[in-house]
C-alpha cells in the first residue's frame, strides 16, 4: 500500500512539476500512469536533451559519492536533487515518446527520494542504494 502512495505522490509532484515547465506541451502528456515503466524505443536508447543528460550526471555524481549518516544530511541531499530535478523540468526541450520516458523516469526518482526522506538512520544507507541504482538507469535508457 505504502508503494502504491508513494508511486501516486511521485506522480502528482511531477505533474504539478511539469505545470512550471518552460515548454509548451499539447494534452496531457506530462503525465504517466502508476504502472508505466521505462521502456527503449525499439531496443535503442531514447535521445536526451542536454538538460535531461547534466541533471542526471548530477544526481547520479551525488548519489554516488553522498555519505548520509543523520537527518539533516538526508534532508540537505534530497533539497539538493529536488532542486535539480525541477530544473530539468524547467528546462527539458524533449517531446514525444522520448518525453514521457523521462517523466516516467523522473516519477521513478521522486519515489527513490521520498522513501529516502522517510527513511529511518538505520534504514538510509539501504535507500540511498536504491537511489543510486535508479539514477543508473538513465544511461540504461537515454543517449
Amino acid at each position: 500500500m505504502k508503494q502504491i502512495i508513494y508511486a501516486s505522490l511521485a506522480i502528482l509532484l511531477t505533474m504539478a512539476a511539469c505545470k512550471e515547465h518552460s515548454h509548451d506541451h499539447k494534452g496531457d502528456e506530462h503525465t504517466a500512469p502508476a504502472e508505466a515503466i521505462l521502456q527503449l524505443d525499439q531496443g535503442k536508447k531514447w535521445q536526451a536533451d542536454a538538460a535531461a543528460r547534466i541533471a542526471y550526471a548530477l544526481l547520479s555524481k551525488e548519489a554516488t559519492t553522498a555519505k548520509l549518516t543523520n537527518r539533516a544530511q538526508v534532508d540537505k541531499f534530497v533539497e539538493r536533487q529536488e532542486k535539480i530535478i525541477t530544473q530539468l523540468l524547467k528546462e527539458c526541450t524533449m517531446k514525444g515518446a522520448a518525453h514521457e520516458n523521462l517523466h516516467v523516469l523522473i516519477g521513478q526518482t521522486n519515489t527513490a527520494l521520498k522513501t529516502l526522506k522517510d527513511a529511518t538512520p538505520e534504514h538510509f544507507e539501504h535507500r540511498l542504494i536504491e537511489l543510486r541504482s535508479n539514477t543508473a538507469l538513465f544511461k540504461k535508457f537515454f543517449d
